[in-house]
């Protein structure tokens, strides 16, 4: 279930085992892009999810419509690195899955969905 809350800031990192994997880095990395998403495009509005443990993403929105979800996916295995997995149009014909490294390389991206 999906939190209303917009700011980021307000998040709290969900806690499970740690066969889940890096419950933290991965939350700090999709909080981070989180808020400069806010920051850079007012029209969008993030949620965090948590749907099960071992399983968080932000959903993005424009009005009432999700029009991606945010994933942070390890760089390459065993790696400190992350990097975004962006499904935008999920649950539509139009799914597109995307990866970026940076955060401004998902913003604009994600600044021309909508």
């Amino acid at each position: 279930m999906g939190t209303p809350l917009n700011d980021p800031d307000t998040w709290k990192a969900p806690q499970w085992h740690s066969d889940h994997g890096d419950c933290i880095g991965e939350f700090q990395h999709l909080r981070k892009l989180a808020k400069a998403i806010t920051r850079a495009v007012a029209h969008l509005k993030v949620r965090f999810e948590v749907p099960e443990a071992g399983l968080m993403y932000v959903s993005l929105w424009h009005g009432e419509r999700c029009i991606a979800e945010i994933y942070s996916n390890e760089a390459a295995e065993g790696s400190a690195s992350r990097k975004y997995g962006v499904f935008a149009y999920s649950d539509t014909p139009l799914e597109e899955e995307h990866y970026f490294d940076s955060d401004d390389g998902a913003i604009s991206f994600l600044g021309n969905l909508s």
